[in-house]
């Protein structure tokens, strides 16, 4: 662990929070006020040679680095598992090349706030796929430019978590419709008993 954390990049055994030891891949070390965080990628193995998280475990983030002009310089190949691209088909270009169109101005907004260097939450924006489908992430930025070049982004798929979102938002629109036209008090449970 001491090797990969001097030289930031490499192959390192971890303990998992289970026990478990892991063989991770260390494509990135991020520092930040004297802390330093490893980028690992998803398709690490583990000592036996099986993908790490176990067999069909669903690839949910991918990293990429972008230069000034927001521009792909380089994309983790993860990026084909959650977009259906390859990672040639980002570099060169901007993520607007991918961003429905209601998600532009903010994600504009959100880059300008980036180079400021402004301290931003997490933006969440909806990204065509290489089938033409909309897909929700959660892309989260740490500007680097003045002593890397680059932009560094990680990218996270969170299309169910937002699929689910909008069904229990009609299903409590369609509840909310249903009390109000009752005569009688209605309680609503989940799967467990518990009162929602």
């Amino acid at each position: 662990m001491r090797e990969a954390e001097q030289e930031g990049i490499g192959r390192v055994d971890v303990v998992d929070t289970d026990g478990v030891v892991r063989r991770v891949t260390v494509v990135n070390l991020i520092e930040s006020h004297d802390v330093y965080v490893w980028v690992v990628s998803e398709r690490s193995s583990s000592p036996d040679g099986a993908p790490a998280g176990g067999i069909g475990k669903r690839i949910r983030h991918f990293s990429c680095h972008r230069d000034e002009l927001a521009n792909f310089v380089w994309v983790a190949d993860e990026v084909e598992a959650i977009l259906g691209w390859t990672a040639s088909d980002l570099v060169g270009r901007t993520a607007l090349d991918f961003l429905h169109p209601d998600d532009v101005a903010r994600a504009i907004d959100v880059w300008v706030d980036v180079l400021d260097k402004a301290p931003i939450p997490h933006s969440r924006s909806r990204w065509r796929t290489s089938s033409g489908e909309w897909r929700w992430v959660e892309v989260t930025n740490h500007n680097h430019l003045d002593y890397l070049g680059r932009v560094e982004s990680q990218i996270i798929d969170i299309h169910e978590e937002m699929e689910a979102v909008a069904r229990a938002r009609i299903g409590q629109q369609g509840f909310t419709t249903l009390t109000e036209a009752l005569p009688i008090g209605v309680v609503q449970l989940d799967a467990a008993g518990t009162v929602v």
